[in-house]
């Protein structure tokens, strides 16, 4: 298990409520970034002190915890049920949901020769693949943007029909329902839900709202990071180019290999008047809550870039300048996969402007 950013949950849901997309390349125009994968950094210089900051394996934050729990609905075996997503309020990361715009595809899912656990611990690690589902999957419903309903008899895998007395039996088989932002599956997934057939006759299954507990825990997730344990990044504070250079991580958050291949967005990130510890507290709303950030997005296999210039993510918000701020606060650099069932990041950091 990597961590549930890599599951099927959204990590940038105030952005288009949250957009677990494939990435679009970002237009170049005027700035001055740039990607490579051996970097020269632009003075000569190979160390940190000369705005060529390289990172190492402890420089990457730590998963502590990371578990699905979703809730299931009993629905009758071989029946057309209706799936009802309008009651969702928040994300599996207890991010705010609008559904009628938010929810843009419903999948329904079947696996066999399994178990809840283990599909649950198989979303956790987000390596969900068409290969894992009993064919023809995975059925789909793309809503219309108004409507919140639909059933079983709706969905289709493209000339196949969803038969509830074919797709849906009391087998032992698990059933799953995702309803996502974004097409592809596993990407985007705001909410899901197990649907257990049985003799009994309730015919509608409704997504949970995930709305948080009264300990402000999200239902669907126990989660817990470390941001203060690892090494901070020393970076220099001014200077005329910045060079981020990953080509020394071999490991993720939990000691697992980092896939370098699957990263296409690096997130830079200013929250004031918060520390690690703070912000570790907050981990689940990083992409949420900057005071000021920047990103940048490729293609193909990166690991380094120049981070001059980078887009704010605020619009019209001034581009990427410098480490520079008049207030206290904390730096956060984020590696992430966009294609992946979740733009996750694969690192987190702490950068130390001196």
């Amino acid at each position: 298990m990597r961590h549930p950013f890599r599951a099927l949950i959204a990590a940038t849901p105030s952005r288009a409520v949250g957009a677990l997309v494939a990435p679009a390349l970002l237009a170049f125009g005027s700035l001055t970034f740039g990607c490579s994968d051996d970097p020269v950094a632009p003075d000569g210089g190979t160390g940190n002190d000369t705005g060529h900051i390289k990172l190492a394996n402890e420089n990457n934050f730590t998963t502590v915890t990371s578990e699905l729990h979703l809730e299931t609905v009993q629905a009758a075996a071989e029946y057309d049920l209706t799936l009802d997503w309008s009651k969702i309020e928040y994300d599996l990361q207890c991010h705010a949901v609008h559904p009628a715009e938010d929810i843009d595809t419903v999948l329904f899912l079947r696996f066999t020769d399994t178990t809840k656990e283990d599909v649950s611990k198989l979303l956790d690690k987000g390596d969900l693949d068409t290969s894992d589902l009993v064919a023809p999957a995975p059925f789909k419903f793309v809503p219309n943007g108004t409507k919140m309903t639909a059933d079983l008899t709706d969905f289709a895998v493209t000339e196949t029909k969803f038969d509830p007395s074919v797709h849906f039996k009391d087998n032992g088989d698990v059933y799953l329902a995702v309803f996502q932002n974004g097409t592809n599956l596993g990407q985007g997934a705001r909410s899901m839900v197990f649907v257990e057939p049985d003799d009994g006759d309730n015919d509608t299954v409704t997504a949970p709202s995930n709305a948080p507990g009264s300990d402000g825990k999200c239902p669907a997730l126990d989660y817990e990071a470390r941001l203060a344990d690892l090494t901070p990044v020393a970076v220099p504070k001014t200077g005329s180019s910045w060079i981020l250079d990953w080509k020394g991580m071999n490991t993720d958050s939990q000691g697992g290999k980092l896939d370098k291949n699957k990263i296409s967005r690096m997130l830079i990130g200013f929250y004031a008047n918060e520390t690690p510890e703070t912000l570790q507290e907050k981990f689940l709303d990083l992409e949420e809550i900057p005071t000021d950030s920047w990103e940048i997005k490729w293609e193909g296999l990166v690991q380094s870039v120049e981070i001059n210039g980078a887009e704010n993510r605020k619009a019209g918000g001034e581009p990427f300048s410098g480490f520079e701020r008049s207030e206290s606060g904390t730096w956060i650099m984020g590696l992430f996969c966009d294609a992946c069932q979740s733009p996750a990041p694969f690192v987190v950091t702490v950068l130390k402007p001196e």
